[in-house]
């Protein structure tokens, strides 16, 4: 655990005697935007983001009808990942490296705190998610 240093104990104080006059009905929110606060920048910016506006096109309605139907002659069952990779000669680290390198590129490197953050962030993101929009 990191030390407060002197610019930052005043503050956390602060925090800390906002918290302790918050009611009990209070208490839940608080606790949900701080931990909104420390999800990571992406999984942040996701669940902060509006919903998708645009409207459906006659094309997307017909893509997405395709692809339904796809699914059903297949048994609902997708591409199996190795049989993709076979076909374009690859293995699974090629893969994991060229992932990793697209996502950099588009959303840089994340850096956070947390070390269980790529196993938590999922959830959390779904939670965010399930609460603004009542899924």
């Amino acid at each position: 655990m990191k030390c407060m240093t002197t610019e930052t104990a005043p503050d956390k104080q602060y925090a800390h005697e906002l918290i302790e006059r918050l009611s009990a009905s209070q208490i839940s929110t608080a606790v949900r935007f701080l931990e909104f606060m420390l999800v990571d920048p992406v999984a942040r910016a996701v669940a902060a983001a509006p919903p998708d506006d645009e409207p459906v096109t006659g094309e997307d309605h017909r893509r997405f009808l395709e692809g339904q139907a796809w699914f059903r002659q297949r048994g609902s069952k997708g591409v199996p990942m190795a049989g993709l990779l076979a076909e374009f000669d690859l293995k699974q680290e090629d893969l994991q490296r060229r992932l990793r390198r697209a996502a950099t590129a588009c959303i840089g490197v994340l850096a956070g705190q947390n070390p269980r953050r790529a196993e938590t962030v999922r959830e959390s993101v779904r939670q965010r998610l399930d609460g603004r929009y009542a899924r």
